[in-house]
């Protein structure tokens, strides 16, 4: 502008040629009055600036990128623990304790009669003692071992027959298998053979004409466990 040597009226110059830039913008549409206005303090800046006024631009200071931060993986439900069974680790399980006095929780799997699904059983209070010290958890790294519990054969031994279906009654051999869950390692695996109560229950409700009852393994359960559990 070569009006530095008078500052005060190079100043001047500065402020009406805002003004009437200003005064312009007033005209616009407010979107565009907008960006008149902040390209109308702009050269009013540089004007100033050439006057040799040392002052802060008025052009908005962009703001920092958001540094990404890694979100935390998904703990998965125990429910998902039944694939322990089938060799698969779940490196989010809890690590087994050996030290003397620990307690290593444990959830029971168990495998349908007539299918390869695993049904995780936390609910039921037969398991209490194994499960988590601070109440029942629906999440896998509360847990460090899976006992895995499947049929490996059964035998009729007597049937029951009631008003709409019949009931047998078998024996089983159960596999129970104690499997580290962060590992999916076997540290324990032992058939058992579970008989029947011969006599037939006093009812017994079923939508099959023909159902099959097979006897409770919870008590083996607890007991094969209990080792790793509660080394």
């Amino acid at each position: 502008m070569g009006c530095q040597n008078n500052k005060p009226s190079c100043i001047q110059e500065c402020e009406k040629a805002f003004e009437s830039q200003e005064k312009a913008c007033g005209s616009k549409t407010q979107s565009e009055a907008d960006s008149c206005s902040q390209k109308a303090k702009e050269s009013r800046w540089s004007c100033r600036k050439q006057c040799g006024l040392d002052e802060p631009s008025p052009t908005p200071l962009a703001s920092p990128a958001a540094t990404p931060t890694a979100s935390s993986p998904a703990i998965p439900s125990v429910l998902d623990l039944g694939k322990v069974c089938d060799g698969k680790a779940e490196p989010t399980a809890a690590a087994v304790d050996n030290t003397s006095g620990a307690h290593n929780a444990a959830v029971v799997a168990t495998q349908n009669l007539g299918s390869d699904l695993y049904l995780v059983d936390t609910i039921t209070n037969s398991y209490d003692s194994i499960g988590p010290k601070s109440g029942k958890s629906k999440q896998a790294d509360a847990y460090a071992l899976v006992v895995c519990v499947s049929v490996k054969k059964h035998q009729k031994v007597k049937e029951c027959p009631f008003a709409k279906h019949t009931l047998e009654l078998h024996d089983a051999t159960y596999q129970i298998r104690v499997v580290e869950a962060r590992t999916a390692n076997e540290l324990k695996s032992i058939d058992i053979a579970v008989a029947a109560d011969r006599q037939c229950p006093p009812t017994s409700t079923s939508h099959q004409q023909r159902d099959i009852s097979l006897p409770s393994f919870v008590k083996t359960v607890l007991e094969e466990a209990d080792l790793h559990v509660h080394p």
